[in-house]
């Protein structure tokens, strides 16, 4: 310690208490590249670049609306304000944050800290909406062919954590042998034929007199969003 400046810890205790004396901390530019994306349901996942000089990271999030972006972490509950601070050690740049509920968006904050003064960085913000997957397919029946197999299927019961159908738009449906390929089907199709090849790892495939093993998926996506949430296979008869 040079002086009369305070130790690097020392903002750090201040940082946690969720006090920022004016004039104390100058800051750097944010993290960039953030990221929050649906994870499993009730989680999502945080990812940045990487910050030259960054010892650590501190996450916050919250999913009330009235909170400003720069309210201390004071609060356990996210429906209330800022979570406290969430340590993540570099060289990570990704972390998971459980617990959460579905179908409710959050805001997510990240700052680096870093070894030498003025410690701390700027803030960036990403938001992010948890949510459980569609349930599998209904009534799913193969029926085989010569040389063919023919699933026939049902839409899905719940839509997860979105109680209306017409929150979700079934983007596709996806048909796959155990151990071998996946098939597409459109969004409106009830039923899919597969008929006889190869697959890329060179196995057959609705071959005559071998038994298989054939499930179903629905991919679903919300409007405006650019991912896919699909649903877990269920395994036809």
């Amino acid at each position: 310690m040079v002086g009369n400046s305070p130790p690097p810890h020392f903002f750090l205790l201040l940082l946690f208490m969720g006090v920022f004396p004016a004039g104390v901390l100058a800051q750097l530019a944010a993290p960039t590249g953030l990221t929050v994306k649906r994870a499993t349901s009730q989680s999502l996942t945080v990812t940045w670049n990487a910050y030259s000089g960054a010892t650590q990271y501190l996450i916050n999030y919250t999913s009330n609306t009235e909170v400003g972006n720069d309210g201390g972490p004071d609060f356990d509950n996210p429906a209330l304000g800022w979570t406290r601070g969430i340590t993540v050690h570099s060289p990570s740049t990704t972390r998971t944050l459980t617990g959460l509920t579905n179908g409710t968006t959050y805001r997510v904050r990240i700052r680096a800290v870093t070894s030498t003064n003025p410690f701390l960085t700027d803030y960036a913000f990403a938001t992010g909406t948890p949510f459980a997957p569609p349930t599998a397919p209904r009534n799913v029946k193969i029926a085989p062919g010569d040389s063919s197999v023919t699933l026939t299927w049902e839409a899905p019961s719940s839509w997860g954590s979105w109680s209306e159908t017409g929150k979700f738009v079934i983007t596709e449906y996806a048909t796959e042998v155990a151990g071998g390929e996946a098939f597409a089907a459109a969004s409106d199709a009830t039923s899919k034929t597969i008929e006889r090849g190869i697959g890329s790892g060179l196995l057959p495939y609705a071959n005559n007199g071998t038994t298989e093993t054939w499930g179903i998926a629905a991919f679903t996506q919300l409007p405006g969003s650019d991912g896919n949430d699909n649903s877990h296979f269920l395994v036809g008869p």
